[in-house]
């Protein structure tokens, strides 16, 4: 995951993307772990977020 998220029906999308990437929920739990921050309605993934997501698709 990179670049910044927009949210739209409750879901948070790429822009321009037309899949879900996950809920409106999951995000703010990521945002209160750190794994995500939020400015100005867009959400983007730290380098907290991106370390997990890497280490969960290698195993």
């Amino acid at each position: 995951m990179y670049g910044h998220l927009l949210v739209r029906n409750d879901r948070l999308y790429h822009p321009g993307g037309n899949h879900p990437i996950c809920s409106i929920q999951l995000a703010r739990e990521m945002v209160r772990s750190g794994w995500m921050t939020k400015h100005d309605g867009e959400y983007e993934i730290t380098a907290e977020g991106q370390l997990a997501a890497e280490s969960e698709l290698g195993r």
